[in-house]
C-alpha cells in the first residue's frame, strides 16, 4: 500500500512538463516502477476540434508522458507500463469515432512499445475497460437522466450490471505485479463478456 500521492498534471503541457512531472513523482515515491497512462480528452475546448483534442490528448500526451517515465523505468527491476485503453477501440463505435480511432491507435502503439522494450525488462500491456459505472461519469448521468438508455446498456452486459473501477484496479494491480511476470505485450478486454467478438 503506497501512503503518498503523486503530482498531477495537465495533459495538454509540454514534454518538459511531462519530465518536471516524472521527476517529481520519483523523488516522493523513491523511483517509478510502474506507469498507467490513463488519459483522454473528454469534452473538447472551445474552438477546437474532437478530433484535434483526442489526438493531442489521448494520442501524443499518452506518448510524450511515457516517453518522459522511460528514463526512469528503466532503472527499476520491474518496470510496467499499462494503458487504459476501451472496447470502444476495438469495436466500431459510430457516436463517438473519434474517440475509438484514437483508443485503437494508441492500443497499437503499445504492442510496439512492448517490443522495443522487451529487452529494457520493461513490460508493456493494454487493459480494456467495458461499460464502467462511477458517480458522476457518463454512465451515471445515463442512469438518471436516460433510463430507457440504460436500461438497454444493462441488457447487453450478461451479469446484468455494469463494471467498476475497482474491478479495473484489481486486473491493472495484477498485469502490474511480479506474478504477471511474463505478461507482456497483452491486450486485455475487462468487459464481464459484453462484446461477442473474439479479441485477437
Amino acid at each position: 500500500m503506497i501512503d503518498k500521492k503523486a503530482p498531477q498534471c495537465e495533459a495538454s503541457r509540454t514534454f518538459q512538463d511531462f519530465l518536471k512531472l516524472c521527476d517529481s513523482a520519483a523523488a516522493e515515491l523513491g523511483g517509478v516502477d510502474i506507469f498507467i497512462a490513463n488519459v483522454t480528452a473528454g469534452s473538447p475546448p472551445a474552438g477546437s476540434s474532437i478530433w484535434d483534442a483526442v489526438t493531442n490528448t489521448d494520442i501524443q500526451a499518452t506518448v510524450s508522458c511515457i516517453d518522459a517515465a522511460l528514463p526512469l523505468l528503466k532503472q527499476s527491476e520491474n518496470g510496467s507500463i499499462i494503458y487504459i485503453s476501451s472496447m470502444a477501440g476495438i469495436i466500431a463505435t459510430p457516436a463517438i469515432p473519434a474517440y475509438g480511432t484514437a483508443k485503437a491507435a494508441t492500443t497499437h502503439y503499445m504492442k510496439s512499445l512492448s517490443k522495443t522494450l522487451v529487452n529494457d525488462g520493461i513490460r508493456v500491456s493494454t487493459v480494456s475497460p467495458g461499460d464502467i459505472i462511477t458517480q458522476g461519469n457518463v454512465w451515471d448521468k445515463v442512469r438518471i437522466y436516460k433510463p430507457e438508455l440504460f436500461e438497454k446498456v444493462m441488457k447487453r452486459n450478461p451479469r446484468s450490471s455494469l463494471g467498476t473501477p475497482e474491478e479495473i484496479a484489481q486486473v491493472v494491480s495484477f498485469i502490474a505485479s511480479l506474478m504477471a511476470s511474463l505478461v507482456n505485450g497483452a491486450h486485455l478486454v475487462v468487459d464481464g463478456c459484453s462484446t461477442d467478438h473474439v479479441h485477437f
